[in-house]
């Protein structure tokens, strides 16, 4: 009983200070993000919705992922009014699934945006390639490709955005720094809710030169995810 009274203490003064830090973090996001951006992404989330529905559902016709293990609404329409406002021509979805859906949904209507969605899973790489051809989204500009193929073609590119939110954890540490090299623009991190990742990233970021913003009150979903918001001072 005590281990878990102190997990839960624990767990409740985490979540207190992330929502701290967040709320904090959205008035310095101020300077950065246009007014009108909260309101666009009330507009990507409902035009994502329908897709988002199918890309979870439990129908084996139509379902791709579990919603826990795929990018969230909230993260993506974030990330597409982020888009729309700084018009990216260049864009990195580290980790492919529902993101990459919705980068692609996003070259339908900004069509001189180049995508390259890079996974470390062959069988899944094709799976997500053939969802975006279902949903009528495939076009010639979004690159889909493994991150071997990926760094032998791409590894002096610079991106003007950056999603990372690739494989797993351990994955994720492995390549953020060389993933952080490409940047040339802003880089969104997301699953910063998990402590551990949040405090290699942030040290990560530090000595990169980076500042960082939470995204807890944009990306916040139902299972206590959200992202972080990174650009070169």
């Amino acid at each position: 009983m005590k281990k878990q009274a102190y997990i839960f203490l624990k767990n409740h003064v985490q979540n207190s200070i992330a929502g701290v830090s967040g709320s904090i973090d959205k008035y310095r996001l101020k300077s950065i993000l246009p007014n009108y951006l909260s309101s666009r992404q009330k507009h990507f989330s409902d035009v994502l919705q329908p897709t988002f529905r199918d890309y979870i559902s439990q129908d084996i016709e139509t379902g791709v992922a579990i919603e826990q293990n795929a990018a969230s609404l909230e993260l993506m329409s974030f990330v597409l009014a982020f888009c729309e406002s700084f018009k990216p021509k260049r864009i990195l979805d580290m980790g492919c699934g529902f993101s990459s859906v919705a980068f692609a949904y996003y070259q339908q209507v900004y069509q001189n945006s180049v995508v390259v969605s890079v996974d470390d899973n062959p069988q899944w790489l094709e799976i997500v390639k053939k969802f975006i051809a279902k949903v009528g989204f495939s076009n010639d500009n979004h690159f889909k490709m493994l991150w071997n193929d990926f760094i032998k073609l791409y590894e002096h590119t610079n991106f003007d955005f950056i999603l990372d939110d690739f494989s797993g954890i351990k994955e994720r540490q492995s390549t953020l720094k060389k993933v952080l090299s490409m940047c040339g623009g802003f880089v969104v991190l997301d699953d910063i809710h998990k402590l551990g990742y949040k405090n290699y990233a942030t040290s990560i970021l530090k000595s990169s030169g980076y500042r960082y913003f939470s995204l807890r009150k944009y990306t916040l979903d139902k299972y206590g995810r959200y992202s972080l918001l990174c650009g070169k001072r």
